[in-house]
């Protein structure tokens, strides 16, 4: 298993109004996602990754109601995500990295997005994500 810390970062905020179009495509081909939040969570990791190996790979999706002949992939993998308040309490939650192929996020190793349940993240000062894989720590960690 590897653990990788990694703190919030802003986005683009372009996430909660995708994935509100883009999860209908999602949980009909991937329903273990059906209860994750419309949003998501971006982290700025502090080892870089590299997913070699997703869990699940779409298939091309038109998802987008106004740029109807836009056609993108999205891949995701499953991980804990264990979330730190300012209290040094800790919660883990079942949670997913969400790789959109066509984000301009998508190649740099030091971020990630990802999806999960509703989390209260007012208070949050760390999180840390949890995969449950073989690894390799080179320059990036590769799962």
């Amino acid at each position: 298993m590897v653990i990788i810390e990694g703190k919030i970062v802003n986005g683009y905020g372009a996430a909660r109004q995708n994935l509100e179009w883009q999860m209908p495509y999602f949980i009909e081909v991937f329903p273990e996602i059906k209860g994750c939040y419309l949003g998501s969570i971006n982290l700025e990791l502090v080892k870089p990754l590299k997913i070699l190996m997703p869990d699940f790979t779409t298939g091309p999706i038109k998802w987008h109601p106004v740029h109807i002949n836009l056609e993108e992939r999205f891949s995701f993998i499953r991980i804990k995500l264990e979330t730190v308040n300012s209290a040094g309490n800790n919660s883990v939650v079942d949670a997913w990295i969400y790789d959109p192929h066509n984000s301009p996020h998508r190649p740099d190793p030091f971020y990630v997005e990802i999806i999960a349940p509703k989390i209260e993240l007012s208070n949050v000062g760390l999180c840390r994500v949890h995969i449950d894989r073989d690894y390799k720590e080179q320059p990036f960690i590769i799962v």
